[in-house]
């Protein structure tokens, strides 16, 4: 029972880390929505603006409605793909008109998988812009080594598709794979099974969603490592009924 609650504490920590982080990425676009070079449409002004404001935290591309690039601070101001790699958030932001944080993909500029978080900039009630921030999954990888667990502990993030953004274990060989469905799916709330994870391993697992980006969080210990802490615990139970036979010898 111990090690159930334990494993709910992770999963609640990673998950509530997650999305501090969302929101922390949503305030600085909001911050940025006000800059009255975007209002006037003064690009380059605006460009300049947002390089000082990201401060190195990944980097900003603005879109129009269509989908064009009006700017992206990864490249210098002009040299901005002339379309965005990830149509797919324009499309549920037109729906919408709300924040949307991505799926994973891969950036035009950056050419690795990148995912973004993304708000709408509406004109009399209709989308006019999307402003989004292109962040790395590396970061992600930090957040979950952030948690400071046993190796034998893994953690693992992935996008509402199911494709894997970061793994505490063997990042590199998972990120961007699928997640079979049996290992994505919440099976009720506060609920630890016990299953097969990535590596072929028998686990105890439990699985969250971030209710900020649909994204799901998952945490998995072998099942072996509760099987030597119950063999430890039956031998001091046999230890300590052993005691008073030695006292009485």
């Amino acid at each position: 029972e111990q090690l159930h609650q334990r494993i709910l504490q992770v999963l609640g920590a990673v998950t509530d880390s997650l999305d501090r982080d969302f929101d922390r990425h949503l305030t600085i676009l909001q911050t940025l929505a006000t800059s009255a070079a975007l209002q006037s449409e003064d690009w380059p002004k605006f460009y300049e603006d947002a390089k000082a404001g990201l401060q190195g935290r990944g980097y900003l591309v603005l879109l129009d409605a269509s989908g064009r690039q009006v700017i992206n601070t990864y490249v210098p101001y002009g040299q901005a793909p002339p379309f965005t790699g990830d149509p797919e958030t324009i499309r549920r932001m037109a729906e919408s008109k709300r924040p949307v944080v991505s799926n994973l993909f891969t950036s035009l500029v950056v050419k690795k998988p990148v995912f973004n978080v993304s708000i709408p900039i509406l004109r009399d009630g209709q989308l006019r812009f999307v402003m989004s921030l292109g962040l790395f999954p590396d970061d992600l990888v930090s957040l979950l080594a952030a948690q400071k667990l046993d190796p034998r502990w893994v953690l693992a993030i992935w996008d509402e598709r199911g494709v894997i953004l970061a793994r505490s274990r063997d990042n590199d060989r998972y990120l961007g794979t699928t997640l079979p469905e049996k290992l994505r799916v919440p099976v009720g709330e506060d609920a630890v099974v016990r299953t097969t994870n990535l590596d072929g391993d028998e686990v105890l697992y439990a699985v969250a969603r971030s209710p900020v980006s649909g994204w799901g969080v998952g945490v998995n210990v072998p099942a072996a490592f509760l099987e030597q802490r119950l063999q430890g615990l039956w031998w001091l139970l046999g230890q300590s009924r052993s005691w008073p036979l030695a006292l009485a010898c």
